[in-house]
């Protein structure tokens, strides 16, 4: 998608999101933003997860959505990230996903996407992995970790 013309992009974008319901291949775009990085990399800072974005953010006017590996990934989150918190293409995936079916519910009317569509949730953690976090957030709570 690097060297795609925006055009393309949406073309491609609308024929996807056809596939949940055909409006998406008539109906009019307002607005397109596309940002392309040719070998580049995420690189966030200890702190910066309080400033990353909702998927809707406050203030945000009506249609405006964030997706992408730097959504806000709180547990409180989970309908945004279905469990895929970490930095990824996954992640990139799922906020997508979740972003376009928000928008079918809010501009088609649509109550729910199929489930064809619905991205699974990750696994649950293995226990050595809840023991870690556990204690990261006992920590925390204790004042010994930022």
């Amino acid at each position: 998608l690097v060297n795609a013309e925006d055009d393309g992009i949406v073309s491609a974008a609308r024929r996807t999101l056809a596939l949940a319901d055909e409006r998406w291949l008539t109906l009019p775009i307002c607005d397109v933003r596309l940002a392309r990085a040719k070998n580049a990399a995420t690189r966030f800072v200890p702190g910066s997860h309080s400033h990353t974005p909702a998927m809707i953010p406050d203030g945000a006017p009506r249609g405006l959505f964030c997706a992408g590996d730097v959504v806000r990934q709180s547990p409180a989150d989970f309908n945004v990230h279905r469990g895929a918190r970490g930095l990824s293409q996954e992640k990139a995936l799922v906020t997508g996903l979740a972003a376009a079916e928000q928008v079918a519910k809010d501009f088609l009317g649509l109550r729910e996407v199929s489930a064809s569509v619905q991205p699974l949730a990750v696994d649950a953690d293995e226990e050595h992995i809840s023991i870690a976090k556990e204690s990261v957030r006992r920590a925390r709570e204790q004042g010994f970790v930022r």
